[in-house]
This record gives C-alpha cells, structure tokens and sequence, in this order.
C-alpha cells in the first residue's frame, strides 16, 4: 500500500498536521483589549434572593404546584453554568449591567435552566424548564388578552388602537401626563418583550438539544420566539454603531444579539431537523453585531477605549451577505466581528438549505445548479478571508478569545459538506435513535455525488474537522468538550464523517472497478493526508495493515468512522451529543 500510505521516514513532527495548524490566525496575532474577569454575574446576594422568592411566590399560580425555587446558593450554582457554558457561545445578555433584580423570573429561571443541564443536573433543569416554560406562556397569554380586549372596545369607523399606540403625538393639547403613561407603558412593554424572547431563545435551545421527548416542544416555542423577533423589530431599519452613549448603545446591541441568536437558532434547528428556518435571509435588516471586547466593557470609559482600537462597523446583514454571493470581499477597510462571521455563515447555509429544496419532487434526490454552486462556493471562499481578518478567530476550542470564532470555521466546514451533497433528509436525527440513523447513512442509496475538484474541498474541510481533535488529543477532547465544544460541532462531525466516509467507500469501488490509475493526483493527496491523520492518532495498530489498495482505503473508513466515535465517549451536556457519538461508533461497527 506504499503507493497511497507510505510510512514516515522519520519521527518529526506530522507535516499535515503541521500545515492544518498553520491555518489558525490566532497563531500570529495578540488579541488587544482587556477584560475584567471579575465581574461575576451569578453571586446572589440575599436581599436579592429574598425579593426574586418573592416574586416567584406571587406568580405562584402560574407555576407547577411541585415546583419550588433552588436554594440561592444551588440558583448561583446553575447561573455561573449558564455563564461559563452557554453564555460565550450565545453572546446576547449583557454581563456588567446583569442583575437577577433587573431581569426577573422570565428570565432567570430560563437562564437557571440552562446552567443546570451545565452542571450535569439534568432532572432539575428539566423541573425549572417546565416552570420557566409555564410562567412565559402565562406571560405572553396576558399580553394576548390585553390586545384582545382593547381590539373589543373598537368599534366601526373609529380610531383604531394602533394609531393610537404609534402616534401619541395625536393625545389632545394639555395631554402632556398622558404621553408621558403611553410612553413609559410602550417601554416597559419593549422591555417584557425583549426579556421574553430571551427566555424562550434558552428553553428552544435546551429542548432542541434535549430528549426526545422535548424536541416537539422545541418547534413550538420556535413560533414565539418568530414572533416577539418580529415584534421587536427584526424586519425593521436597525441603528448602527455610531453613537457616543454607552448606555444607548449598550441597548440597542443587546436587542440586536438577541435578534440574532433567535436567528441562529432557527438555522440550527434547520440544520439539524430539515426544517425551513422560521425567520429568513430577505427578512432581517439588523446592523451586524458589534466586537466582543466592545460588548464586555464594563464601563463607559473602557467601552471608548475599546472603540479607539477597534472602528466600528455598521453594515447590514443583506448588505454585507449579498456582497459575500457576488463575490467581494468583506474584511475591508474594516474587519468584521466575529460574531458577524458567524451569522453570515448562517446566512450562507440558509441559501445552500433553499437551493437544494427549489427542485420539484421528479428531481429528487436535489441538487444545485452548477452555476449556484459556484456562486455560494466564491461566497464561502471570501467568507474564510473575512473570517482570517478578524483577531478573534482561532481554532483553538480553548481560546481565551472565545467559541465564537471557532464555531463559524465548524459551520463553515458544514457548509461545504451541504454545498455538495444532500444528508439532511436522510440523517432522521429527530428519531434519537443511534441505529436508525447510522444505517439510514450507511444504507442510504439515494445520496449521490460525482467525486470532483469541489468535493475535493469539501473533503478537505472533513479532514480539517478531523485533524483539529488528533491535534488537541482524542481522549482530551473526549473528556474536556463539555466545557468548550457546542452542540453545533455534533451536528457537523456526524455530516463531516458521512461524507468522509462515503468518498472513501467510493474511492474504493473505483480502486476494484477501474485500477488505482483512475485515482487522481488531488485525491491522492488526500487519502496521504488522512492516513498521516489516523496513524498520529495512534488508536489503530497498522502493522497488519492490508496490501490491497482497496481494503486499505476500506480499512481507512472505518478507521476515520471509529476516531470520530472516540471522541464522543465522554459525558455530554445536550442528549443531541450522545446520539451523534453512539451513531458514530455504529457506523464504524458496521463497515
């Protein structure tokens, strides 16, 4: 087999490795800025406690009878989880201004929800999810009654209750008391709405993610959480960057990231169940969100200073997003945050996801016309320069920089699995069922792809996927992901080894069929690459390695199908996670 696999002629380092390494920007560049990690949003102070009981007491009608606030100590312990875990991959509270006092139980709970599952307490996050989920119906039910009954008070040819609500400059002369109630009332309604739609984004995640049993719920709650986006304005002309009010901007952008986290999320429950997102490209007008290190000042005076280091950009999503699908680069003459790569990259999967379901059903299995694959595969390549430009990215899952950067390179990975074959309605992932899914991929004949330069990238990105957890340690990775990886990365491992696979299994056919000389130079480079990959990761003994060219790159899939289940052998913090680490380890039985 020394023809594809020839074995090293020494013990440095692994070149392939080495080169894939190279890759990583955060490898020349410092990050600027400071952040004050002193700052600890989950201590509860009692006062604090007392008035928050208080209140869950008061709402106690709306609340399950079994249901009881945590103690303040096991509520700070399930907030620091929310904090550490979820909150740096989902960026959209903000920490120095967060007060439980200032926020409320719609959302405190959810948030307390959410840290529980963080710290492997499941059972209770459950408890406080059903809690949380039952006071924010209650919630969004009085808000429907209160529209319902003013409509009822309206009668034919009289002013309407909306031009009323958007016009108070229409209240009589004198009526200055009155428009100052209608004013404060329209902010403290925008307020609930935005705490809302907080809560609901964090209990989608959890029942996406979460037992089979939820995931119905999950759908659900994805049409309330379109609905208060629409609300608060998703479709609407956004404010940009530049103002010299902290406070002013301080609010806009939390609006903003949490529009755009309700937007992901959509995408990622498209992504996972092959559904349509609920909320599409041509309907968000939001200015891109902001540099971390802006969003974690403190303080009006560190936030100036950070916006000294880093200008501002105020592009809109569509602008930036059509720029990216006519091919332009995005990066200058400023470059973009991080969290505005990533919601581009969901932008991007968006038009991959409706351009393979524009075809009618005698065209199934769908494809992309030629001409649109290279459309979106040049937005990709020019969504990589932007994503290079920006300091925070890295693939480093332990960066102090944060997840965000890292969490785009992943999607962009999917990107290009998706831009060249088709898995999403074949992987059943809603199922939960290991081997329903694993021989559903394994077996599935309807998947078909011609082995090209564009697979080859798409390739490519599959071994870069791989690459990542050989360099870190397979076992590190299996044991410490909880803290650093999102369920994001599930969900391209389990496409990125399908397609690695098939493409194997497929180079092996042709092997027996045609003749190694049917292999071409780039793929030969590749299968190398792979197998450089799998010997570092030393799982494997290849001193019975075969001769046969083809039971070698055979022997290469289930090797690649086993390092990927490996890595999934720890705990898990979402159910999503196990199900794709056990179908993985079927997969690799089954070959």
């Amino acid at each position: 087999m020394r023809s594809l696999f020839p074995e090293p002629t020494s013990n440095n380092d692994n070149p392939h490795l080495a080169a894939i390494d190279e890759t990583d920007p955060s490898q020349n560049r410092q990050l600027e800025g400071n952040f004050d990690p002193s700052i600890s949003p989950w201590k509860i102070a009692s006062s604090d406690y007392a008035v928050l009981l208080n209140q869950i007491n008061e709402l106690g009608t709306f609340l399950p009878p079994s249901f009881s606030l945590p103690s303040r100590y096991t509520l700070s312990r399930f907030l620091e989880g929310f904090f550490r875990g979820y909150y740096d991959h989902f960026p959209f509270l903000h920490v120095p201004s967060f007060s439980i006092l200032s926020h409320g139980p719609e959302i405190v709970l959810p948030l307390a929800a959410a840290g529980a599952f963080y710290r492997f307490e499941h059972g209770k996050g459950y408890a406080i999810y059903h809690a949380a989920r039952s006071l924010i119906n209650s919630q969004l039910e009085r808000q429907n009654r209160e529209v319902i009954a003013n409509l009822a008070k309206t009668s034919p040819g009289s002013a309407s209750t909306s031009s009323i609500n958007d016009h108070p400059h229409c209240f009589t002369e004198g009526s200055e008391n009155q428009i100052a109630q209608f004013r404060l009332a329209k902010m403290t309604q925008y307020s609930s709405s935005l705490r809302l739609l907080q809560g609901l984004i964090v209990l989608m995640t959890l029942a996406s993610w979460g037992n089979r049993s939820v995931v119905g719920d999950a759908i659900a709650i994805s049409g309330q959480v379109a609905m208060l986006a629409r609300d608060l304005g998703i479709s609407a002309q956004d404010a940009d960057h530049e103002t010299n009010s902290w406070e002013n901007w301080v609010e806009q952008e939390e609006r903003r990231r949490t529009l755009w986290v309700a937007f992901a999320q959509f995408n990622l429950q498209s992504i996972a169940f092959n559904v349509p997102p609920m909320i599409l490209n041509q309907e968000v007008f939001l200015t891109l969100p902001a540099c971390g290190e802006e969003w974690k000042a403190r303080d009006a005076r560190a936030w100036m200073s950070m916006r000294k280091l880093h200008t501002p950009d105020s592009r809109r999503f569509q602008q930036a997003l059509r720029q990216l699908l006519q091919g332009h680069q995005i990066h200058k003459p400023n470059s973009m945050s991080a969290f505005a790569n990533y919601v581009l990259l969901h932008g991007l999967l968006q038009e991959i996801f409706f351009a393979r379901n524009i075809t009618s059903l005698d065209q199934y299995p769908s494809s992309i016309q030629d001409g649109h694959t290279r459309v979106i595969e040049t937005a990709l390549q020019a969504w990589q320069n932007s994503w290079g430009a920006t300091y925070e990215s890295t693939i480093d899952p332990l960066s102090p920089r944060g997840p965000l950067g890292f969490n785009a390179r992943t999607l962009l990975q999917l990107a290009y699995v998706r831009l060249n074959v088709n898995i999403g309605p074949h992987r059943q992932l809603v199922s939960h069922n290991p081997a329903e899914i694993a021989h559903r991929l394994v077996d599935c004949k309807t998947i078909a792809f011609q082995r090209s330069p564009p697979v080859d990238r798409a390739i490519l990105q599959c071994i870069h996927a791989l690459s990542i957890r050989v360099r870190l340690g397979v076992h590190f990775i299996a044991h410490t992901q909880i803290s650093n990886w999102s369920m994001q990365h599930s969900l391209c491992n389990l496409e990125c080894a399908f397609l690695l696979n098939h493409w194997l299994q497929d180079i092996a056919q042709c092997i027996d069929t045609s003749g190694l000389q049917t292999i071409r130079d780039e793929e030969r480079k590749l299968l190398s690459i792979i197998y450089s990959i799998v010997r570092e990761a030393d799982l494997t003994d290849l001193s019975d390695w075969p001769d046969d060219n083809a039971a070698a790159v055979r022997r290469l899939a289930v090797c690649t199908a086993r390092l990927w289940a490996e890595t999934y052998k720890g705990h898990h913090i979402f159910e999503i996670s196990r199900v794709v680490g056990e179908t993985l380890l079927m997969i690799a039985d089954i070959l």
